[in-house]
C-alpha cells in the first residue's frame, strides 16, 4: 500500500469527497511540534478536532479525527491535508528541519553546573515543563491522596492557560498530553492496589476532577472523556489478567459496593462505564459472567425493594444482562417502560414475546403508541402488535393495526386481510387512499411501484397499469406483468413504454438488462402491423430512448 504524504493523499481518495472536504471550514490551525497539526474542522452545525503528524519527507505517520470513523481517511482529515497541501505549496515545505549537529556540539562542551542552572531557570519559568521534570525524575512517590492528585490536575492546567476562562484546542491536547504523564504514577498506583478501598475511591475521585474540569469549561471536544476511557481500560486490562477467580470476586464486588450501592457516589457516566466494561470482560467466562449478572441482580431487585424505580441507565443494563444471562423470565415483571425511551422498550416487548408474555408486551406497546408525539415513532410499536395479534389470532385488532401499517411496510398480504375483514364500502375508500399514497410516493420509495402494481394486479386493472407506466416504473417491474398488459392493449402497452426513459428526464437508475429483455420479448410476442403502427409514431416520442433502442434492435436484425 502506497504510503500517504502531503502530495499524494488525493489519490486516496475520491474527488468527490475531494470536492467536499474543499467546503469544509478549517480553523484554530496549529503547530503542536516540528510536522504536528491540529485544527477545528467545521462542517454544518457540527465541529471536529482533527490533528496529523508528518515525518521529515512529508509522510502521513499518525492522524485522528473525532467522528471516530474507522477509515483511514475521514473527509475531515481529507479537508485538513488539502489545507496543509496548499499552505505547503506557497512555502514549499512545512517541516522544520532540526540543526542536531549544533545541539549536539553545544551540550557536549558546555559544563554540568551551567546546564544546572539553565534548567532550573527555564523550569522556574514553564509549569507546565518543572511538572513534566518533577514526574519523570521523582521515584520516591508510592502512595497518594485526593489532595495529591486535585493538585497535579489544577496544576497541570493551569501551567498550560494559567488564568484563562477558555481553551484553545492546542492547548486542550497539551494539557491531556501533560496529564497523562503527572497521573501516571497514580493510576499505577491505583492499578497495584485495585483492592484496597481507597484506592478504588482515589481513582473514582480521578474520574470526578476530570469530568469537572470538563464541565467547567464546557469544552465541546471529546479528548477529556478518551482520556478518562484510556485510564478506564488500563484498568480493566489488569482485572482481565487476575487469574485467581476469588480476588477477581472481591474485585467485582467493590465495584457493586462502592459504584452502585454507596449513596454518597454520583453515578456519572464514567463511572458507570467502569461497570459495563467489568462485564464485557467476562464475555470469555461464563462462571464470571454469572457471578456478575447475579450480583446486578441483586443490586436491582435492592432497589425495589426501597420502593424506587430504577433509573433507564440502570434498568437498560440490567435488561442486557438479564437477556443474556436467562435472568429475564424470572425478573419480566420488574422492568418498567419509560416514555418516549422507545429503543429500551422495544428491547423489553421482544423479551417478553420470546417467553411469551404476550399480554404484557401488548399493553407496553399499546401505552407507548397512545403516548407518542409523533406517528413515525409508533411503527415499530405496531409490527409488534402484527406478531401479537397473528399469534392470537385477533383479526380485528390485527385489522386496525394493519390500517396503520399497510402503507409504511407495503405489506400486501396485510392489504388483503384488510380487505377480507371489512365492509366493501370501507375497504374501497381505504384502497383509493392508499393508491393515492403510493402514487405520490413513487419516486420517494422504490417499492412503493411495486406494491402498486400488485394491488392492480389483484384486481386485473391492466388498463390501469398500463395507464400508469412513467419514469418511477422501472423496466424489471414491467417485465413481471408484460403478458397481461400486452393482452389487454397491445399498442397502448407498447407507446407507454416510450414515457419510461427520456432523453431529457428519468428518475431512477434504469435496470438496462431487463430493457433489452423486454424489447426481445416484444419483437418475439408482437405482430408486425402492431410494431409497423408504432414506430409511424416517431414525431410522437421521438426523445424516448427506448424507441431509439427498440429502432436499433430492429435494425441490426
Amino acid at each position: 500500500m502506497e504510503i500517504i504524504t502531503l502530495k499524494n493523499f488525493t489519490k486516496s481518495v475520491s474527488a468527490l469527497q475531494l470536492k467536499k472536504s474543499d467546503k469544509l471550514i478549517v480553523r484554530d490551525v496549529d503547530e503542536l511540534e516540528p510536522n504536528s497539526f491540529v485544527a477545528y474542522i467545521d462542517i454544518d452545525d457540527e465541529s471536529y478536532d482533527v490533528s496529523i503528524k508528518f515525518s521529515d519527507k512529508n509522510e502521513v505517520i499518525e492522524t485522528s479525527c473525532e467522528c471516530d470513523l474507522k477509515s483511514t481517511l475521514c473527509i475531515h482529515k481529507v479537508a485538513f491535508l488539502n489545507y496543509l497541501s496548499k499552505k505547503a505549496s506557497k512555502t514549499n515545505n512545512i517541516t522544520r528541519k532540526k540543526k542536531v549537529s549544533k545541539f549536539e556540539e553545544i551540550i557536549s562542551n558546555i559544563e554540568i553546573s551551567t546546564l544546572k542552572n539553565w534548567v532550573a531557570e527555564l523550569l522556574s519559568k514553564n509549569k507546565d515543563l518543572e511538572l513534566l521534570f518533577v514526574n519523570q525524575f521523582s521515584n520516591d512517590k508510592k502512595e497518594f491522596t485526593k489532595e495529591e492528585v486535585k493538585t497535579l490536575i489544577n496544576n497541570s492546567i493551569k501551567s498550560i492557560i494559567k488564568s484563562k476562562k477558555t481553551i484553545e484546542t492546542s492547548e486542550l491536547k497539551k494539557i491531556i498530553d501533560l496529564l497523562d504523564v503527572t497521573l501516571k504514577s497514580a493510576i499505577i498506583f491505583c492499578e497495584d492496589n485495585i483492592l484496597n478501598k481507597d484506592c478504588f475511591d482515589l481513582l473514582l475521585f480521578i474520574f470526578d476532577e476530570l469530568n469537572n474540569f470538563h464541565n467547567k469549561y464546557f469544552l465541546t471536544s471529546v479528548k477529556v472523556e478518551r482520556f478518562i476511557e484510556k485510564i478506564s481500560n488500563q484498568i480493566h486490562a489488569k482485572i482481565y489478567l487476575i487469574k485467581d477467580n476469588e480476588v477477581w470476586k472481591k474485585i467485582n464486588n467493590m465495584f457493586f459496593e462502592t459504584i452502585f450501592y454507596d449513596s454518597n457516589i454520583v453515578l456519572t457516566h464514567a463511572k458507570f462505564d467502569l461497570m459495563i466494561s467489568l462485564y464485557k470482560n467476562t464475555s470469555d467466562n461464563i462462571d464470571r459472567q454469572a457471578y456478575f449478572a447475579n450480583k446486578l441482580e441483586e443490586f436491582y431487585l435492592s432497589i425495589l425493594d426501597k420502593k424506587k424505580t430504577p433509573s433507564l441507565l440502570i434498568s437498560n443494563f440490567a435488561l442486557d444482562v438479564f437477556l443474556e444471562n436467562n435472568l429475564f423470565e424470572s425478573n419480566f415483571k420488574y422492568f418498567p417502560s419509560y416514555r418516549y425511551e422507545n429503543d429500551f422498550n422495544l428491547k423489553l416487548i421482544d423479551g417478553l414475546l420470546n417467553i411469551n408474555k404476550i399480554n404484557e408486551a401488548e399493553t407496553i406497546a399499546i401505552y407507548q403508541i397512545k403516548y407518542n408525539n409523533y406517528a413515525e415513532f409508533n411503527f415499530d410499536y405496531w409490527k409488534r402488535l402484527k406478531i401479537i395479534y397473528t399469534i392470537q389470532k385477533n383479526i380485528t385488532k390485527l385489522v386496525q393495526v394493519l390500517v396503520n401499517t399497510v402503507f409504511i411496510d407495503l405489506d400486501f398480504e396485510g392489504l388483503m386481510i384488510i380487505k377480507s375483514n371489512t365492509e366493501k364500502d370501507y375497504y374501497n375508500k381505504f384502497r383509493s387512499n392508499l393508491q393515492g399514497k403510493l402514487k405520490r410516493n413513487f419516486e420517494k420509495f422504490k417499492d412503493a411501484p411495486k406494491f402498486y402494481f400488485q394491488i392492480l394486479n389483484s384486481e386485473k386493472t391492466y388498463s390501469k397499469m398500463i395507464e400508469n407506466i412513467s419514469p418511477y416504473i422501472n423496466y424489471d417491474l414491467i417485465f413481471e406483468y408484460r403478458e397481461e398488459m400486452y393482452l389487454t392493449n397491445k399498442l397502448a402497452f407498447l407507446v407507454k413504454l416510450t414515457d419510461v426513459e427520456s432523453k431529457w428526464y428519468t428518475s431512477k437508475t434504469i435496470n438496462l438488462e431487463y430493457r433489452e429483455k423486454l424489447i426481445d420479448w416484444i419483437l418475439e410476442r408482437y405482430e408486425a402491423i402492431i410494431l409497423e403502427t408504432f414506430l409511424k409514431g416517431k414525431t410522437r416520442y421521438g426523445n424516448s430512448i427506448f424507441y431509439e433502442e427498440f429502432v436499433k434492435k430492429i435494425q441490426s436484425k
